[in-house]
């Protein structure tokens, strides 16, 4: 097991931090839930430390390293799930044009697509997610 430091709390949240970023920056309500997550981490993280600024209470750093665990994922899931959106109404609005003259890895956008999104239905089936992004038509 990997020991928790705040150090290791720091970059867990930067790197939380970087991709709710990038997603708000793909589409800004995507990225709400993981700024969510990282305000949890926050206050985990203060009342893991004491006034004095050492390490008071491990449990809480422990919930603070999780919550950014979640922002992660949380991020990617939003910026995932707005691109198969994306991909399916793109396939609506074209679905009586030939698009593999004009985008010739159409098909492999398509396989990818789909296997992004099983791997976010199994991840919902573990009831790792509140949002169902399974019922999307690709």
């Amino acid at each position: 097991m990997v020991e928790i430091t705040i150090a290791s709390y720091r970059e867990e949240y930067n790197r939380a931090n970087e991709l709710a970023k990038r997603i708000q920056a793909f589409r800004y309500e995507a990225g709400i839930p993981a700024q969510n997550e990282l305000r949890y981490a926050g206050h985990h993280f203060l009342r893991a430390i004491g006034n004095d600024g050492k390490l008071a209470d491990l449990d809480q750093l422990t919930k603070a390293r999780n919550h950014c665990r979640r922002a992660c994922y949380e991020a990617v899931e939003a910026g995932l799930a707005h691109a198969l959106n994306q991909i399916a109404q793109f396939k609506d609005d074209f679905k009586n044009t030939p698009i593999t003259g004009t985008l010739p890895d159409w098909i492999d956008i398509l396989s990818h697509a789909r296997a992004a999104q099983k791997l976010l239905g199994q991840l919902n089936s573990a009831s790792m997610s509140r949002r169902h992004v399974t019922n999307i038509s690709l």
